[in-house]
């Protein structure tokens, strides 16, 4: 007796049984990314840029941003250049994603809720030192 073996399945159908397979581990699955509006930040205050905001940029900015890289002919590493950027409202673009502005950190997720709100305070603030 001879045994028939199924036929292969067409590409099709392979392709229709795969892609979600794919696809399925294409996703966000950061819990602060997906729970951004349930964070609750204890933020330092006031925020200055000694007790907050220059380390910060030293650990998110400063590899790409400093006076023998200025990535952008932006320098992060001192107060004094990184106000600018503060003044002329491009480091809140960038680091808040807003259209328009270059996303920073390049290529990665926005920073975390809670950096991001005290951030933000401090670019309300004005930037104190």
């Amino acid at each position: 007796m001879i045994k028939k073996f199924p036929k292969c399945p067409t590409p099709t159908l392979l392709l229709c049984v795969l892609c979600p397979l794919i696809f399925a581990g294409c996703y966000y699955d950061n819990e602060e990314y997906l729970y951004q509006g349930d964070v609750v930040c204890d933020n330092i205050e006031p925020v200055t840029y000694q007790n907050f905001v220059s380390g910060l940029v030293q650990a998110n900015c400063n590899t790409c941003h400093n006076p023998s890289l200025p990535s952008g002919g932006v320098i992060t590493s001192n107060y004094s250049d990184l106000l600018i950027v503060v003044n002329d409202g491009r480091l809140r673009g960038a680091v808040n994603h807003e259209p328009g502005f270059s996303n920073m950190p390049q290529g990665q997720n926005k920073l975390p809720v809670c950096d991001l709100e005290a951030l933000n305070a401090w670019i309300d603030a004005g930037g104190p030192q």
